[in-house]
């Protein structure tokens, strides 16, 4: 017996629960690619009901048909494509007013239209009632109000949906929004949260929460990592011992030990004592502000400065983006309508420090910018840090645009979500898994070769010197001039691979055959101090860690957004150009006054 197959489209603006329920209808029958030409992702899963195949397209979370991003051209075309059974629009019930005009901007265009309301209890939890007789009167189409996280909800709306094809109504849709809202739903939602919004984007107190949100995060992040590092170094030098004797007893050869015990576990090591735990605590932290929707908040006080230096104000939230990971905040650059601004955004997203810059930072703060062991001071002089970052973005994108000569195109949607109660279970999944575990496991992965290049680098001499004696010589004079020397230096340039491992290869480097025996940073200190280090070269190092060229993955992802040669190299040079400047003219600062 042959399969009825039927196609549904999913369309909703940005943050309705769209994606909870297309993952839900096809769980693991699912793949993603690019749009025809263009670089917005497109999502397509299957699943089966009642001996019926149904593929659904989730289409790209828009406000409206109005043809502006590609997000909005490509849900135009498709839509008028025909090539579907049914469109399922999900909507916001916290912003129905709104979301209802893009409902009706589809019924304009096919009557096969199913409306989903979705994130009532969300609703009611905020004072919102909406009275489902009268709907029925004003709203005589098919419709269902749900909540995405009910799994009864969900169940419903899947069995209602498939009993909708073959869709047989050809009738015009049309609505009266106004009158709809006013006799169908009761309201006193706004209040409460207008006052906190007065408060979270004032012009003064705004910034000031902002800092304060940000410091006490970093503080967290600092004193809770704290106890797992030393957990894990304690535990790594156990394990040390315990590899040795393994390869000893399997007969293992001197120079095989030496590369796996002495560059690939001890470089993996310091990689996993020293990065992973902050991330296990900062990624959970700013994934619970994004789900309860500060964020957009972050953005709309940053959207004033953005607009002085001609970017769009949405540029904050690839920001907020890139503190994962640059690459996310890059691909997040898609939410800008401009290709101009866009690009704007994606080059200097680099001086954004990511998830793989942060311990590194946290690091060079700890041992040498701080008095005494000192988790406030730390996160504080941390939390400047960000904050220099951000000058530099503002100042840095004004710098790029008048090098391009674009001219200042400010026309955006700026959307402040509605504030949410947070879903505990996903962020720690979100933040733990999809995350950290995967940031890891590519730090893991790079390590490896990594761990053998630097291996026969060292072992391969040319005129009584290595070849990374040779690299490092040749690289000292700049990396003098800049307040670093040539082995820091050359570990930014292997570090490309992936930023995590910039300080492990620097300290490996230093050791130089492995006498590093402690992961702690007071023994870390004291390494770097052996080798030349002092206050001039932990701030230049900070520096030149916020502000240098991306990763070989941020690299990759600016060229498959803008399929230029131009752009990509641009975001190579750009930034580093800025950071060797800086970090000389902090260096010549510090010569003069210390």
């Amino acid at each position: 017996m042959s399969l009825n197959k039927y196609r549904i489209a999913l369309l909703g603006n940005p943050n309705v629960g769209k994606s909870t329920i297309y993952n839900y209808l096809c769980k693991e029958n699912q793949h993603t690619g690019n749009w025809a030409g263009k670089t917005v992702d497109s999502a397509i899963g299957t699943f089966m009901y009642n001996d019926n195949l149904y593929e659904v397209v989730d289409l790209p979370g828009i406000y409206s048909l109005n043809t502006c991003s590609d997000e909005e051209v490509i849900s135009k075309q498709y839509l008028e494509s025909k090539e579907y059974d049914l469109v399922v629009v999900v909507i916001d019930a916290y912003v129905i007013e709104r979301s209802l005009l893009l409902y009706q901007q589809v019924c304009d265009i096919t009557s096969n239209v199913l409306l989903v309301i979705n994130l009532y209890d969300e609703a009611i939890k905020r004072g919102m009632y909406i009275d489902r007789s009268k709907l029925l009167e004003y709203l005589p189409y098919p419709h269902v109000i749900m909540s995405a996280k009910n799994k009864g909800d969900m169940e419903y709306l899947k069995s209602y949906m498939c009993s909708l094809l073959p869709f047989t109504s050809n009738r015009q849709i049309d609505i009266n929004i106004p009158i709809l809202l006013k006799e169908c739903i009761t309201q006193d939602i706004r209040k409460q949260a207008n006052i906190i919004d007065k408060v979270l984007t004032h012009r003064v107190l705004g910034p000031i929460i902002m800092f304060l949100t940000l410091l006490t995060i970093l503080y967290l992040t600092i004193v809770l990592a704290n106890y797992p590092s030393s957990l894990l170094s304690y535990i790594f030098s156990k394990g040390e011992i315990l590899l040795i004797s393994i390869l000893n007893m399997i007969g293992s050869s001197n120079w095989l030990i030496d590369l796996i015990v002495n560059y690939i576990y001890r470089i993996l090591s310091l990689v996993i004592a020293v990065m992973l735990p902050p991330m296990v605590i900062f990624f959970p932290l700013f994934a619970l502000l994004e789900d309860i929707g500060y964020l957009p908040r972050i953005a709309f006080n940053l959207d004033y400065y953005f607009q002085k230096v001609g970017a769009s104000g949405k540029q904050a939230l690839t920001i907020c983006m890139g503190y994962g990971c640059n690459v996310v905040g890059i691909m997040g650059s898609r939410i800008i309508e401009s290709q101009k601004e866009r690009i704007l955004a994606m080059i200097t997203n680099v001086f954004t420090p990511c998830n793989g810059r942060f311990p590194t930072l946290i690091a060079i703060i700890s041992m040498f910018l701080v008095s005494s062991v000192s988790s406030w001071k730390s996160a504080l002089l941390l939390a400047v840090t960000l904050c220099f970052s951000l000058i530099i973005t503002f100042l840095g994108t004004e710098g790029l645009r008048r090098l391009l000569k674009y001219p200042k195109d400010n026309e955006y949607i700026l959307e402040l979500t509605p504030y949410r109660t947070p879903d505990l279970k996903q962020i720690l999944k979100d933040s733990l898994f999809n995350k950290t575990f995967k940031i890891m496991l590519r730090a893991v992965l790079v390590v490896i070769p990594t761990s053998i290049l630097i291996y026969v680098g060292e072992h391969i001499i040319i005129s009584n010197a290595s070849i990374l004696q040779h690299v490092c010589s040749v690289l000292e004079p700049i990396g003098n001039l800049m307040g670093m020397d040539g082995v820091m230096l050359v570990s930014f340039i292997i570090g490309m691979m992936a930023n995590e491992i910039v300080l492990p290869i620097c300290i490996m480097l230093y050791s130089s055959y492995g006498i590093v025996s402690d992961y702690s940073l007071v023994f870390l200190k004291e390494l770097l101090i052996t080798n030349g280090w002092t206050l001039t070269t932990a701030l230049c190092a900070l520096i030149f860690t916020v502000i240098h060229f991306p990763c070989i993955n941020a690299v990759i992802a600016i060229y498959k957004e803008t399929k230029s040669l131009k752009y990509t190299l641009l975001s190579i040079v750009y930034p580093t150009v800025i950071g060797v400047v800086l970090c000389v003219f902090i260096n010549a600062l510090m010569q003069l006054i210390w």
